[in-house]
């Protein structure tokens, strides 16, 4: 950043709140894009939800539930991931499975949904509450937490690694305002995106077939085209990056304090 360069980084952004915190401020510093490619994020359903909101459709966020499963039971035990066994690169078991090392759903997996309802809902978490399940390595394999924002707004956030392979990666978070509500959900490549207004006006996205599977391209295309000099929106950029590396540091802080962790604190 402080070269000049726009920079891509892989979730999650950091591992701890001030490392998250400082490379959001080096970015603003630096007048340059940090790029964290939670691929949902990147998706044109993404960017009409995150509009509802900005546009003021559902009113004020008072309450989000974010669920998110993932078929990776084999990795957060420490096993190889079974499905990429004739592949030349597999992902190692010691960035999943390490506790000393960030292992564990939270930081590997929870990550994309907290980057997709951080940018959509434009919420910061001012504390949270965290228990957590632990996989045959230590870490966490489930993890089900409750949380305030800055704003005062109550979230729940749930996790689990322990989808059967059939099934594979699903999302389902709702987001309710004062004058409406936010639902999507994506499964096995269906996935919907409703807004609901008081007023009953109704909007909804519909998904071309496959639209809503995980598509890790697509923000590697975005930071190509934002290096070739274009005007691009970022959904995951350093301060998001940075609100979520803060919500999971003191998701962890919680599940082994057995209290409840401010952000930052």
């Amino acid at each position: 950043l402080a070269a000049g360069a726009h920079v891509l980084v892989e979730k999650p952004m950091a591992t701890t709140a001030a490392d998250g915190r400082a490379i959001a401020q080096a970015a603003a510093r630096a007048g340059r894009e940090v790029m964290v490619p939670t691929a949902m994020s990147f998706t044109r359903f993404t960017q009409k939800a995150a509009q509802a909101v900005r546009q003021g459709r559902i009113g004020s966020v008072r309450h989000a539930v974010c669920q998110m499963g993932s078929a990776l039971d084999d990795l957060f035990a420490g096993a190889p991931m079974a499905e990429t066994k004739d592949h030349a690169i597999r992902p190692p078991a010691s960035t999943w499975a390490d506790p000393a090392r960030a292992g564990g759903y939270g930081w590997g997996q929870l990550s994309h949904a907290l980057g997709w309802l951080v940018h959509v809902a434009d919420i910061r978490f001012a504390s949270l509450y965290c228990l957590d399940g632990k996989s045959p390595a230590g870490v966490d394999y489930y993890d089900a937490a409750v949380g305030r924002t800055t704003e005062g707004a109550t979230v729940s956030l749930s996790g689990a690694s322990t989808v059967p392979k059939q099934r594979g990666l699903h999302f389902d978070i709702r987001i309710y305002g004062t004058e409406g509500m936010i639902f999507f959900a994506s499964e096995s490549g269906r996935g919907r995106l409703e807004i609901s207004r008081f007023d009953g006006d109704e909007d909804s996205a519909v998904f071309a077939p496959g639209e809503a599977d995980y598509d890790g391209a697509l923000p590697v295309q975005r930071f190509a085209e934002l290096c070739a000099g274009r005007a691009v929106e970022n959904p995951a950029d350093a301060e998001v990056g940075a609100r979520v590396t803060e919500a999971l540091d003191a998701m962890y802080r919680s599940a082994a304090s057995g209290r409840a962790e401010t952000v930052g604190g």
